[in-house]
């Protein structure tokens, strides 16, 4: 399998994400960052109770098909009862094949809405899910997989 290679807007080096994964997709992230930084999250009073504990979890590009070293975007939405669910850590993780493995590029924490958003350079057609891990009672959660094609 040929290594896929993904640039962080404003990282200094292309990080390289084929290789070994974790045996369970999310278990990596759980055990890298969640324990740094979830916090305590609640949902708006508005929201329908009681509460699922089960969280949903979606993923977007804003292109199809990139030209190498321009910047697109991948975003998402976590939620529970259809409320966004803030300042929970989201793991973006990569793959040169929908099958895997996915290794953890980066992380980011959701916006007080459920929103998330990752500004990425990619080389290589690139496979992308992101997930959630389990914490403040709440289930962890894996996205769909979205493929960002080479231009």
């Amino acid at each position: 399998m040929k290594p896929t290679k993904v640039a962080i807007v404003g990282a200094a080096a292309l990080l390289a994400v084929a290789g070994a994964t974790a045996s369970a997709f999310g278990a990596s992230h759980a055990m890298q960052s969640a324990a740094a930084t979830d916090t305590a999250s609640s949902l708006p009073a508005s929201c329908t109770y009681p509460p699922v504990r089960t969280p949903s979890l979606t993923l977007t590009s804003s292109v199809s098909s990139a030209k190498p070293n321009v910047v697109f975007t991948l975003s998402g939405k976590l939620t529970v009862n259809s409320c966004g669910l803030p300042g929970r850590s989201i793991g973006l993780y990569a793959s040169g094949s929908s099958g895997g493995p996915f290794n953890l590029v980066t992380t980011t924490t959701t916006s007080s809405t459920g929103d998330y958003a990752f500004s990425l350079r990619q080389v290589n057609a690139t496979y992308y899910r992101t997930a959630s891990a389990a914490g403040d009672g709440y289930a962890s959660a894996v996205s769909n997989v979205v493929l960002v094609t080479k231009k």
